[in-house]
């Protein structure tokens, strides 16, 4: 079969696949004299396909894909986020179905890391928050969300016990909102480590700071502590 259920973008939503009935060729290995009607729908569309900037001068076949990705990438259980959004929208593709394009991006962890605890991670306010701090601002509206920007995400593969009790909990609460198709918006961190010795940022009072440009310009660090001018340090 070389029609493949494709995702874009609009598709992925926090915690939710709506796929929108979208197909990719994929022509990638492809054997057309197996394949004779698919080879016979391309060629209704030839001059279009042809005549793809992607391809121009690059010694593609003018049916082939311009960056085709190892199928494998695909046909697995794989985290999928839309290229641009407005806050974190990571999905789960369970069965491995569908194909992804440019307008997605696909994260495969490894045998090490629960996938649900790394999904719950991924839809946390925390890390929503902390990719909005790194990530350029697109069109005045979205945020990016290629390997350039989510790999720095400070997510920790549990080792002590808490940490792996954390976890458990975490995937539990996926897996559970998953199973309501969505209907929870999020993880509260909150619940889940109160067990646990951490300090809660929100617990404390807020602060105002008001400082010019030049302020900033000998910051130091020390251990966890920034400071923000030689005067402070």
């Amino acid at each position: 079969e070389v029609a493949k259920p494709l995702l874009v973008g609009q598709d992925v939503r926090k915690w939710k696949l709506n796929w929108s009935n979208n197909y990719i060729v994929y022509t990638k290995d492809i054997d057309f004299e197996k394949a004779k009607n698919t080879l016979f729908y391309l060629k209704e569309h030839e001059k279009e396909l042809a005549s793809r900037v992607s391809i121009k001068g690059t010694g593609i076949k003018w049916y082939e894909l311009s960056r085709p990705r190892d199928p494998k990438a695909f046909e697995r259980k794989k985290i999928v986020t839309p290229r641009l959004a407005t806050e974190n929208n990571f999905a789960l593709d369970e069965t491995g179905q569908y194909y992804c394009g440019d307008t997605t991006y696909v994260i495969v962890p490894d045998s090490s890391v629960d996938i649900y605890y790394l999904l719950g991670l991924l839809n946390s306010k925390v890390l929503s928050f902390y990719l909005k701090q790194v990530s350029p601002f697109f069109m005045d509206k979205y945020f990016v969300y290629n390997a350039s920007y989510t790999e720095r995400f400070p997510i920790i593969v549990p080792k002590t016990q808490d940490e792996k009790a954390a976890a458990s909990r975490i995937s539990e609460l996926v897996t559970n909102i998953l199973r309501t198709k969505g209907g929870q918006k999020e993880v509260l961190m909150g619940d889940i480590v109160k067990k646990y010795e951490c300090l809660r940022l929100d617990d404390h009072p807020s602060i105002i700071l008001n400082l010019s440009l030049n302020t900033l310009k000998d910051i130091k660090q020390k251990d966890s502590i920034i400071y923000l001018n030689l005067i402070d340090y």
